[in-house]
């Protein structure tokens, strides 16, 4: 639901791509085409992203099943800083 209120809230964009943080934005490979979409989209508005496709996973259960894989790469992500 939260993509429904991104999709029809104005963002100040500009103020996204001045954003100095790491983006991790994973999409689950079984995971409606709108949830690959939006993360290409947002992709675009932050300057330091990673996006990874967790095979076999869903939108819906991918921070279960997905997460010791999504911790290793924010770990991964934080210790470049």
């Amino acid at each position: 639901i939260s993509w429904k209120g991104f999709m029809h809230t104005n963002l100040d964009r500009d103020t996204l791509k001045t954003l100095n943080i790491p983006v991790y934005l994973p999409v689950g490979t079984k995971s409606h085409p709108r949830m690959i979409q939006a993360a290409q989209f947002l992709s675009k508005l932050f300057p330091d992203v990673n996006i990874e496709f967790l095979e076999g996973q869903h939108h819906l259960n991918i921070c279960f099943k997905g997460a010791k894989q999504m911790a290793q790469v924010i770990r991964r992500m934080w210790s470049d800083d």
